[in-house]
C-alpha cells in the first residue's frame, strides 16, 4: 500500500504543474495542498484517503453538465496511458481545445445548462487516436490531431 501512495504522490508531483487557476478551479489552496488525485479521479486527503470529492478530474466520453466539462479540464488534455491529446466535440461537430474550452468557459457551461446549439454546448471528448485525418480547433486554428 506505501509504495501504491508514494506512486500517487509522485504522479500527483508531475500533475501539479496543472495547476489551473480560474473559474472552474473551487478547492481552496490549503485543501490542495494536503489532497491528491486518485485514479478514479477523486480527490482525497493525504493520510487518511478521505474522498474530499468524486469526480474531480477524470474524462468523461460523454458530457452533458458543466461539472463534467470542469473535471474534463481539470484532468488535463492529455490521454493516461498513451499521451493522446484529447478535445471536445459541440453538439454541432466542432472540434474545440482545451484552451479554447477553458478561454470561453462561462459559453459553455451556459449553453450545456440551458440546452443551446450555439456552438459552445459541449457535448463529448475524443482523442487524437481516434481519428485518421487532422483536427484543428474551430475556434483558435490550432492543430489538435
Amino acid at each position: 500500500m506505501q509504495l501504491f501512495l508514494l506512486f500517487v504522490e509522485t504522479f500527483w508531483q508531475a500533475c501539479s504543474h496543472r495547476g489551473q487557476s480560474g473559474p472552474f478551479e473551487t478547492i481552496d489552496t490549503d485543501t490542495m495542498k494536503d489532497a491528491f488525485f486518485t485514479f478514479s479521479g477523486a480527490l482525497a486527503r493525504r493520510g487518511s484517503l478521505e474522498t474530499v470529492r468524486t469526480d474531480y478530474a477524470r474524462f468523461h466520453r460523454d458530457i452533458e453538465t458543466g461539472a463534467q466539462v470542469r473535471s474534463c479540464l481539470r484532468a488535463g488534455e492529455h490521454a493516461w496511458p498513451g499521451g493522446y491529446r484529447c478535445f471536445f466535440v459541440t453538439s454541432d461537430g466542432a472540434a474545440l481545445s482545451f484552451a479554447a474550452v477553458r478561454a470561453e468557459l462561462e459559453s459553455v457551461t451556459w449553453s450545456i445548462r440551458n440546452d443551446v446549439d450555439d456552438g459552445w454546448r459541449v457535448v463529448r471528448l475524443a482523442c487524437e487516436n481516434e481519428t485518421d485525418s487532422p483536427i484543428f480547433c474551430d475556434h483558435t486554428g490550432e492543430q489538435l490531431a
